[in-house]
């Protein structure tokens, strides 16, 4: 018992100070049985030797038939599912419809973290859909990730679909994009954001993400992992928007491509939320709330 000093329990005995000696016990007794709310500022950003600290936020809808996002191993098998359905003529003109699904916890991890904002990145990519239908809009304004069709949708319908009235209040406006928007081909580059590599780039789909939005998969010795979007255009194809690559690499694609996956992003505001359990790594991320919600958070 980490807080359960017997040493000076015994002393206070001795002492004859029965009052304070068991006031000692109980509040051992009671830290034992009743956790205490971690503070919104053990979140820290990405650090070199350490990694990245993780949390749940948010739900989506990320199974059908059970399949957890695991660094690409089962990818495949749900893009062959996926394309299965859609190559079957039975199937002319429909769509796949999983059903009714339950939604995960959306795991991010926090990629920095100070007294203004936390900023948090989605783990794995959630949907699928193409930066703009239109290319002619998109190459005229795609210079404003805020006026693409795709930040609308990440503000809108995923907006409502994945977070409370309460965690989108904890949520801080990005220049033009809303509450919700992309990583830049710049940030994706951030050594200091994690992102130093061609491997630390690559990011997987779930099996939703795959199976009923058509998220694209590299081939199995490429290691199964699927490309984002970033909100950045490309200044030499104006009507393509950059993207990640099997490689690893930053290119780009057509605006209208549906395949490419969505990684959505955040800032949260670092004074309205409390850690309500976990321990931060990725096995076991912290879950976070609404400081307003239930127990106040910390001073």
């Amino acid at each position: 018992m980490a807080w359960y000093r017997r040493r000076d329990l015994c002393e206070a005995m001795k002492a004859g100070a029965w009052k304070r000696a068991a006031a000692f016990a109980a509040a051992c007794l009671l830290m034992l049985c009743f956790r205490v709310p971690a503070k919104a500022g053990a979140l820290r950003g990405y650090d070199a030797e350490e990694g990245y600290i993780y949390v749940l936020f948010g739900r989506y809808p990320q199974r059908i038939d059970g399949g957890v996002p695991d660094d690409g191993r089962q990818a495949w098998q749900w893009r062959a599912a996926h394309q299965k359905f859609y190559q079957d003529k039975a199937n002319r003109g429909k769509t796949y419809d999983p059903g009714d699904l339950a939604p995960d916890p959306i795991l991010w991890r926090v990629l920095a973290a100070d007294s203004e904002k936390t900023f948090l990145c989605s783990e794995f990519i959630l949907f699928a859909a193409p930066l703009d239908t239109d290319r002619k809009a998109y190459r005229k304004n795609g210079s404003d990730f805020g006026q693409t069709e795709l930040c609308a949708r990440l503000n809108g319908e995923f907006a409502q679909t994945a977070f409370t009235e309460g965690e989108l209040s904890l949520m801080l406006p990005r220049e033009t994009f809303g509450n919700i928007f992309l990583l830049s081909a710049e940030e994706m580059d951030d050594k200091t954001l994690g992102f130093g590599t061609k491997q630390a780039r690559k990011t997987w789909a779930t099996e939703y993400a795959i199976r009923v939005t058509g998220a694209f998969v590299y081939q199995v010795k490429m290691g199964n992992h699927s490309p984002c979007w970033t909100r950045t255009q490309c200044k030499t194809k104006p009507n393509a928007g950059r993207c990640t690559k099997q490689e690893g690499t930053i290119g780009y694609y057509d605006c209208t491509n549906p395949e490419e996956g969505v990684r959505p992003c955040v800032w949260l505001d670092p004074e309205g939320y409390r850690i309500e359990s976990g321990s931060g790594t990725r096995e076991d991320p912290y879950v976070i709330l609404p400081a307003a919600e239930g127990e106040e958070q910390i001073p």
